[in-house]
């Protein structure tokens, strides 16, 4: 595949289309292209972020966004052209170099439109765009609000390493030379807070952040600051601990990052290619029976729902992990393709994902799951990207809490966590009702058997 960007191509005067008149030119000009078809997604945009620190703005930013990226197909090759000048002038140099360029792509036969009876995006309200009339002194003066707010939460705390409160809204357009075309509005809001904490010469930073669909978020900001302050309190104190073998309970955030990376090595091009160690896992208990992983690409308003793929096919909602054997996987219309199975509709990824046990009961919140855990690390926070899917190794440093009878101790630093993704997987004792629902994933903290943890 070919790749070029265009953008600005045409100077800053030249009359701008609107998503609908740019896609439409574009499609009726590649109709003329002998054996060529096309898919166009184009999209517009508008978002608000601030940053605050030690009690003054750092960033006030407002940005405006429109482009429009061409795939355009001849025999098997695939050439992509993407413009942020949305200018007939541009548009039309866009289409020149995708044409001359598509000729020296390589050939494949898995390249190409899908079958329009394919095509079916979901047709109901997901409650994707939920827009706010806010302004960048709204924004700064929430964010001033929020540190101030996790600045007096203890006297260790002494500055924040940036506070930010950010949102926007914009329109995706998908349109085909088949004669598909879907469009959607969306927004997204967030907020996050960094803070820094000393003792005793120690000196951690942590925070927190949250995101959703509508602007109910910013009512969430006193609780981001409370737990920012919270969670960087807990790490002051860390005692070394010796290198072992013992249980360890992933809270609830760092546990959401086992999850991805059991998808990493479900998903197409990691199948395709090879590079997985669930390639033909299909049929195989790779969790234990109690575990069952769900897609719903029809929750309404999460950060991870879209009424289709960059293909325009949906997802459905499915089983991934049905009483722990592994249903099905992540694939957009070419992985499928490469694989010769169907495509899932997961062009762009999954969307929400759910982790259910059947062993865990209401009762079971992190100071239960810490019960659970009886003697072992609790880890809080990973470094590094220590994880190859390929053989499952996995490695990475880690911070996080020492317990003994069911009791956190003390905070520990500097350690490595150590083991295979498939030893992990299997060796998942219990999913915490301590759920967290954050950007696509739903989940509690897992308590694994046991890891090499590496200290002094």
């Amino acid at each position: 595949m070919i790749k070029l960007d265009i953008s600005g191509a045409s100077g800053a005067s030249a009359v701008q289309l609107t998503l609908d008149e740019a896609a439409d030119r574009v499609l009726q000009a590649v109709e003329s292209l002998p054996g060529c078809t096309a898919s166009i997604h184009a999209s517009e945009g508008q978002s608000t972020r601030v940053t605050v620190n030690h009690g003054r703005p750092e960033e006030r930013r407002y940005a405006s966004t429109r482009g429009l990226s061409l795939n355009l197909y001849q025999d098997g090759r695939r050439s992509q052209a993407s413009s942020t000048d949305l200018s007939w002038p541009a548009l039309q140099l866009l289409l020149q170099q995708a044409r001359e360029s598509v000729g020296y792509a390589e050939q494949d036969t898995c390249n190409g439109l899908p079958d329009a009876a394919l095509q079916t995006p979901i047709d109901k309200d997901l409650q994707l765009y939920h827009p706010a009339s806010w302004t960048l002194a709204d924004a700064t003066d929430l964010a001033l609000a929020m540190e101030a707010e996790g600045l007096a939460s203890d006297q260790a705390i002494t500055h924040s390493q940036g506070v930010s409160v950010s949102g926007g809204e914009g329109r995706s357009l998908i349109a085909m030379s088949n004669g598909f075309r879907h469009q959607y509005r969306h927004s997204g809001y967030s907020l996050n807070c960094d803070l820094i904490a000393s003792r005793d010469g120690q000196r951690e930073v942590d925070g927190w952040s949250i995101f959703g669909r509508g602007p109910d978020v910013f009512e969430q900001a006193s609780a981001v600051a409370v737990k920012a302050a919270e969670r960087v309190l807990r790490k002051l104190g860390a005692r070394p601990i010796k290198t072992q073998r013992c249980a360890v309970l992933f809270e609830a955030p760092v546990a959401h990052s086992l999850l991805q990376h059991l998808v990493s090595c479900i998903s197409g091009h990691s199948l395709y290619t090879g590079n997985s160690f669930l390639v033909d896992a299909l049929g195989r208990e790779i969790l234990p029976a109690t575990i069952s992983i769900i897609e719903d690409p029809l929750r309404p308003g999460d950060m991870a729902t879209r009424p289709c793929d960059g293909d325009g096919i949906a997802a459905s909602p499915r089983h991934i992990v049905s009483n722990g054997c592994l249903e099905t996987y992540f694939l957009g219309l070419y992985s499928a393709r490469r694989l010769s199975m169907r495509p899932t509709g997961n062009g762009y990824g999954p969307s929400h994902l759910a982790v259910h046990d059947s062993r865990t009961s209401a009762s079971d919140d992190f100071t239960a799951m810490v019960r659970h855990l009886d003697r072992g690390l609790v880890v809080t926070g990973l470094g590094g990207r220590g994880f190859n899917a390929l053989t499952g190794e996995y490695s990475r440093s880690a911070s996080g809490l020492w317990v003994e009878q069911g009791e956190i101790v003390h905070a520990v630093q500097n350690l490595t966590v150590a083991g295979t993704l498939q030893q992990m997987l299997a060796g998942l004792q219990r999913v915490g009702a301590d759920v967290l629902d954050s950007y696509g994933t739903s989940s509690g903290s897992w308590l694994l058997q046991e890891m090499t943890v590496g200290g002094n």
